[in-house]
């Protein structure tokens, strides 16, 4: 919950969920040295990603050591208890990697030295934890914690146009349901809420630009 509490709330249109929980990148603090990941010894800098390891497992964890699934709905039940607050939209946590993934992440602690940083397929996974998880949503309504979403973002950095869209298409295969609001799932948008080419150079950041946003095999 943020310091200043969740009256935020009563002035929102949306909420968005846990920033890049698939990706671990926490922000080097100056008297970190490694192992900590990607931080060089005195370096200060804030988090690439998300920095909190509970997030990195999908699953429900333990009452001790709750995982993503369970601090979802915790949160989301501390908001929607919020007095004077309407139909806020809940978004998805956002994801920095792939729709398809392998589930080697569920159990995994990604601060410890040696193991993975990257969980492609964190949302599908989610999914299904949450779903077997009552939540209650802004209107009121119970519903389950996945069923609470209405738009689904991802996160997409690459070097090509193609990549994106490459990218855009494999969370629709994944989550064809939701999109379409079939098979009893409450139907959901996909938001693109980040999006850039790895590099600095004009030359090639200005065709990519172009080339996603042509009406020809482009986003529009």
């Amino acid at each position: 919950v943020p310091a200043g509490g969740l009256g935020f709330l009563q002035t929102s249109s949306y909420v968005m969920g846990f920033n890049e929980p698939d990706l671990y990148g926490p922000a080097c603090v100056g008297e970190w040295n490694p192992p900590a990941y990607g931080c060089h010894p005195g370096e200060t800098r804030a988090a690439t990603s998300s920095g909190w390891a509970p997030l990195f497992d999908p699953s429900l964890g333990s009452p001790r050591d709750p995982h993503a699934s369970t601090l979802w709905q915790r949160i989301l039940q501390q908001m929607v208890a919020v007095p004077g607050v309407g139909k806020v939209k809940v978004v998805s946590p956002s994801m920095a990697g792939k729709a398809r993934g392998d589930k080697k992440c569920i159990g995994v602690d990604p601060a410890r030295e040696g193991s993975i940083k990257f969980c492609h397929g964190w949302l599908a996974m989610f999914k299904e934890f949450t779903l077997r998880m009552p939540c209650r949503d802004f209107s009121g309504a119970m519903t389950n914690c996945w069923d609470v979403i209405d738009n689904i973002q991802i996160h997409a950095y690459a070097r090509t146009a193609a990549e994106v869209t490459e990218k855009i298409e494999g969370y629709y295969e994944v989550f064809r349901d939701d999109f379409l609001g079939l098979n009893g799932r409450k139907k959901k948008t996909l938001w693109l809420t980040e999006v850039s080419m790895g590099s600095n150079n004009v030359t090639e950041i200005v065709p990519f630009v172009e080339k996603l946003m042509s009406p020809k095999g482009g986003l529009t």
